[in-house]
């Protein structure tokens, strides 16, 4: 069933056997009468998409009929591995973004602005030309001091890249 499925995959020792190099993994489970009916795979630590096991792990949730959620900086996120994730059947991935210029992102997550919203441009392309509709992209964006001011630049940045929900 579902729950031994879980528990073998994420908690057994199939799971502590697959290096995952910094990355911790944390699995939420949301029950609905008695059954597992999503799973929520977020980093605490470390970028997810470098994890050399995602992709399988995603995969076989789906075929459990789980839900996905994913969530990521998107720097990792080029052509090849976005279609791999559509075709895993990955249901929401989240991208945090905390900043809407190239300065200020920068300086939040020091990295590149405009190659993650490249990615999430091509992502967004993809989905459309093959005809899905998942993942669905949705922005979190940590509200700090320094960032505050760009709050409502966030909502355009969001509809440019296709995303459907944002957290903030």
């Amino acid at each position: 069933d579902r729950l031994e499925f879980l528990e073998q995959v994420c908690f057994g020792t199939e799971m502590a056997e697959i290096p995952v190099a910094g990355l911790l993994l944390f699995l939420h489970f949301r029950l609905h009468r008695g059954a597992v009916e999503a799973v929520k795979v977020i980093a605490g630590i470390g970028e997810p998409l470098a994890h050399p096991h995602l992709l399988e792990m995603v995969a076989r949730a789906k075929a459990q009929g789980l839900l996905v959620e994913l969530v990521t900086n998107g720097t990792l996120l080029e052509p090849k591995l976005a279609r791999a994730l559509v075709e895993a059947g990955l249901d929401l991935l989240w991208v945090s973004i905390d900043g809407t210029t190239p300065s200020s992102y920068n300086d939040v997550r020091g990295a590149q602005l405009q190659v993650v919203l490249d990615h999430l441009s091509g992502l967004y392309r993809l989905k459309r030309e093959i005809g899905r509709f998942t993942p669905q992209l949705g922005l979190v964006f940590v509200a700090m001091k320094r960032n505050l001011t760009q709050l409502p630049q966030l909502r355009r940045l969001a509809r440019n890249v296709g995303a459907v929900r944002v957290m903030v």
